[in-house]
């Protein structure tokens, strides 16, 4: 058995709403623990957190809960979260956005209190044509249950889903 697969057998997991991002997710967000989604302006967050807060409301109504979410980051100037030896703060990895090293906006006391985290980025992408466009990613800084990957991901009016890697 692997180590990742320790949580996933235990865990009850709340979908997110697509079966490739659920795939991805071993299932979706564990139910027992704090996943923070950490994003970048214009990543299509908004969309998945629609989505995600849904399932939350509908999941804190029926049991009672109160379900807090945050989604922004901030910069970090000069190695924040990294100690006088260069050793590295808490659960703090490094996230970059437009080159900026960026970080979660409730910092380092937030960042020890979340058992996973997930990252929503976008970059611009030239394909073989030499045309530009959006590509958007959902990866996983950190989780007990998954190993750190990456799922590229499309914002429809229906929601957010996962596109399935092609074969070569």
């Amino acid at each position: 058995m692997k180590a990742e697969n320790l949580l996933y057998l235990r865990t009850q997991k709340c979908s997110v709403g697509c079966p490739t991002l659920n795939h991805f997710l071993n299932g979706g967000v564990p139910c027992n623990s704090i996943t923070e989604l950490v994003a970048e302006s214009g990543s299509g967050a908004s969309s998945l957190f629609f989505k995600i807060s849904g399932a939350l409301k509908s999941l804190a109504k029926r049991y009672g809960l109160v379900v807090v979410v945050t989604n922004q980051v901030v910069d970090i100037i000069g190695g924040a979260c990294q100690g006088i030896t260069g050793m590295r703060i808490g659960n703090l990895s490094e996230l970059y956005s437009s080159g900026r090293q960026i970080g979660p906006a409730l910092g380092l006391a937030w960042a020890n209190c979340v058992n996973s985290r997930l990252f929503l980025s976008r970059d611009q992408v030239v394909n073989g044509n030499g045309e530009v466009y959006q590509r958007r990613r959902l990866s996983v800084v950190f989780a007990p249950h998954l190993p750190a990957s990456s799922c590229e991901i499309v914002i429809k009016g229906e929601g957010v889903f996962g596109l399935e890697m092609q074969q070569a």
